[in-house]
Order: structure tokens, then C-alpha cells, then sequence
């Protein structure tokens, strides 16, 4: 066997304490006493849960692995991603006045009013794909400002109520993170969501076929945070047939199985919504000649001959699909990627950095990063 079939396993009695169930709260009318705590108190209860959190990476991992169906290997990546998160919010939750004097750290000063004190009861909304990671991301910031966190999730994960936990045993008050069931959600409380992201991928002719297909499969194995695994990657028209067939290549020869094997790279099995989202992404790629090549059946697909004109075109779904499109100038490249306008997050690949550089600022877009690795 090349392969190892071993599964990781683990459960709730893996910890030092117990992980007690979930309880929506039936009201939101409590005062915040986790408020009432000084700053360098914050501090210590968010650094000694980046302790937990590093303490116990792999049981977190494994519980990130089955909320989101992502594989074992990627959950542990992102459980250090996690962590540096932590250590970093840890590490403001005692500077926030700099943060209100200065203006600096958005992520921080959404969760403070005008005059610098927490906005008392914050809704977040977390997100499937990345429940640790959107955990930490969105409750950790609003903690550090000292609000009390109403968490609303489309459906019930177990990472969440295991962060709420190691919280709790780090000096948290057991009411400063709410499960409130959303229609009782007041209008005045402030709501926050990451808005999911298209992943966009565009490499300048300068850029090698090989590493745009690296790049590609990387993006696809493991996505970044508030982005689909599905990408749309944009490469000039004399590079795309070769493109096309090596990318054919390297999706057909990761290995796709249980999300708890040990080298699974891509999970064969997913939510229902998410395959029959993938299914009619199919159904139509053929139907409008989208140029459909499935590197594995039913598994992950590429559409070589995308343009926006298809409904295909615009498929934004959490599952290996790739849409190709191809350009001819650098203009041509730039009004394609606009189409997507605010909601897409970029990459441009080139070792051109000034060219790459005067085309990333004509894109309409909220992030884009330049890099040749």
C-alpha cells in the first residue's frame, strides 16, 4: 500500500476538562462583566488561551476537521494560524488606547465606540469553511475590547463551544459569549460578518506554466481565509492549453479520500449542499461548452473555456473547481478581474514587480497581494 489508510482520532475526553453542551440563550439582557476587567487582565486571559489552543493543536485540529470536512493535514496548518491570531489579539487586548488614539488595527476598532469603550453586546457570524479560524478571528478582537459575543452560525460546530471552553478555563466569565438563536437577535445590537471572498488568481506571461499550477493546486488544498476552495485564475491566452494540462495532471494525482486520513489531500466526501452546488456547476459547464475537464469524476473539475458571459463562469463554491480565463493585454486582464469588482480577493503572480505593481492598482478589489512564491 503507498498510502497509509491510519485515521486520526479523537474525541471530547481527549481534554483535561469537560466540554459541557451547547445552550442557546433565551435572552440577551445581561450586563458585561467580562467589560468590567482590567486591560492587562484581557490580556492574560487571551495569552494563557493561546496557550490551550497551542497546547491542545491536534484535538483542535481533528474537531475543525470534522465541522468543516477539510482534511486532517490542512486543519493542522490552520490550527497554527490560529494560534499566531490569538497571540497577536492577546497582545492589544492592553494597547487599546493606541489603537482609539492612533486609528490603527481596523480589525480591533470596529468592536469600540467613538469614545474608546467596548460596544457592549457585538454579533458575529462565523463562518463553516473556517469555524477555529473564524473563531478567533472575529470573537478574539471583540473580547480584547471587552464586549460580551453573540455568536450566530448557520449550523452547530463543535469548535466553537471548545474555544468558548478554553476561554472559560483561561478566567473568562461563563456569560461573555452568547448562543443566541437568531431571530431573537435585537436590532440594536451590531452585527459583523466576513463577507466570503472569489479567489482570483492572475500570472503575468513572465510567470512560469509549472509554478502557476503549483500555485493553483496550493490555493485549492488549502484556501485562504474567507475564500471558497473554488478559484477563478486568469492567464494569458498563448500559456492556457499548457496550463490546462498539467493543472489536469496534479489534480489527478492528489489523493482524495476521507478528511481524516493521513495524506488525504482533498475530502471525497463534502456537505450535501456543497455537491450538489459542484453537480449543477457541472450540468452547466456542459450544457454552455465551458470546456469541462474532471482531473477526477465527480470529484474536482476545470473549466478551460470560462468567460462571464456563462452562468458557469461565476460558479463560487466550496469545492476543487477551477475556472480558466484567458487574456490577451494587460487591459484585457484588468477589466476581466474587475467584473467581480469589491468581492474578490487577488493575487498577482510575476517576477515583473513594477508591472505586476501598475496592474494591481487598476483592480477593483478589496485585497491584492503581489508575490512570486
Amino acid at each position: 500500500m503507498k498510502y497509509s489508510d491510519k485515521k486520526i482520532k479523537f474525541d471530547l475526553k481527549s481534554f483535561s476538562f469537560s466540554v459541557p453542551e451547547k445552550k442557546i440563550s433565551k435572552s440577551l439582557k445581561i450586563s458585561n462583566e467580562f467589560s468590567k476587567l482590567t486591560p492587562s487582565d484581557k490580556a492574560r486571559l487571551l495569552f494563557n488561551t493561546s496557550g490551550l489552543i497551542a497546547k491542545y493543536s491536534k484535538e483542535i485540529a481533528f474537531f475543525n476537521t470534522e465541522d468543516s470536512l477539510k482534511p486532517y493535514k490542512v486543519s493542522l496548518e490552520e490550527t497554527e494560524q490560529v494560534y499566531q491570531s490569538a497571540i497577536y489579539y492577546a497582545g492589544w487586548a492592553d494597547k487599546l488606547n493606541f489603537v482609539v488614539n492612533f486609528r490603527g488595527g481596523d480589525d480591533l476598532r470596529q468592536f469600540l465606540g467613538e469614545d474608546g469603550n467596548p460596544l457592549g453586546i457585538v454579533a458575529v457570524k462565523l463562518s463553516d469553511l473556517f469555524p477555529a479560524f473564524s473563531f478567533v478571528k472575529n470573537v478574539f478582537p471583540a473580547l480584547a475590547c471587552g464586549n460580551t459575543v453573540a455568536i450566530i452560525e448557520s449550523k452547530k460546530n463543535i469548535s466553537t463551544l471548545l474555544f468558548k471552553k478554553l476561554l472559560e478555563e483561561s478566567g473568562l466569565p461563563v456569560n461573555a459569549i452568547l448562543f443566541p438563536e437568531q431571530k431573537k437577535l435585537s436590532s440594536a445590537i451590531k452585527s459583523f460578518k466576513n463577507e466570503t471572498l472569489i479567489n482570483q488568481l492572475s500570472f503575468l506571461d513572465d510567470y512560469p506554466v509549472n509554478d502557476a499550477v503549483f500555485q493553483c493546486v496550493k490555493k485549492i488544498i488549502s484556501p485562504e481565509y474567507n475564500t471558497k476552495q473554488s478559484i477563478n485564475v486568469f492567464i494569458q491566452e498563448g500559456h492556457k492549453k499548457l496550463f490546462v494540462k498539467k493543472l489536469e495532471t496534479a489534480l489527478s494525482k492528489l489523493i482524495y479520500g476521507n478528511p481524516f486520513g493521513e495524506n488525504t489531500d482533498i475530502c471525497s466526501g463534502s456537505f450535501k449542499k456543497e455537491r450538489e452546488e459542484f453537480n449543477r456547476a457541472i450540468r452547466t459547464a456542459k450544457k454552455e461548452n465551458a470546456g469541462l475537464v474532471e482531473p477526477v469524476k465527480n470529484q474536482s473539475a476545470i473549466f478551460s473555456e470560462c468567460n462571464f458571459a456563462m452562468e458557469s463562469g461565476f460558479a463560487n463554491i466550496d469545492s476543487p473547481l477551477v475556472k480558466v480565463f484567458s487574456y490577451r493585454t494587460p487591459v484585457e486582464l484588468i477589466e476581466k478581474v474587475n467584473i467581480n469588482k469589491q468581492n474578490s480577493f487577488n493575487r498577482v503572480f510575476s517576477f515583473n514587480y513594477p508591472a505586476a505593481i501598475r496592474i494591481a492598482e487598476k483592480f477593483y478589489t478589496s485585497t491584492v497581494r503581489i508575490g512570486n512564491i
